[in-house]
């Protein structure tokens, strides 16, 4: 478990890490993981809180998930995340706020990628 913990929070860190300069490069390492969704690849946009679902999730193991209608009033099957948002909502990982909306198309902060990782 602990191997786990590490190798999460480095991975947390090289995608909250990069740069203009190094978002090609890093954003390339992390799809031949298979652990970066190609809308993003090679973009030097902040990441999502959808995104990064995906990116958590597939780091945890997950296989491919189909668009769902989620718990979350905000997301629903239109969104490609929304399996994997509610994959992680269901082992208790993702969670909402008090209006039942998980904001998905909002930009991640340090403190919530290191809250979803460590949980």
């Amino acid at each position: 478990m602990k191997k786990i913990l590490i190798i999460i929070g480095i991975l947390t860190a090289l995608i909250l890490s990069c740069t203009t300069a190094n978002a090609a490069a890093d954003s390339k390492l992390l799809s031949a993981l298979e652990i970066f969704p190609e809308t993003i690849t090679g973009t030097d946009e902040p990441v999502t809180k959808a995104e990064f679902s995906y990116i958590a999730a597939k780091i945890m193991g997950s296989g491919e998930r189909k668009p769902v209608n989620s718990q979350f009033l905000d997301v629903d099957e239109s969104n490609e995340f929304s399996g994997y948002i509610q994959y992680l909502a269901n082992i208790g990982i993702a969670a909402g706020g008090d209006d039942g909306c998980f904001n998905p198309e909002s930009k991640i902060t340090q403190e919530t990628a290191y809250a979803i990782m460590i949980r």
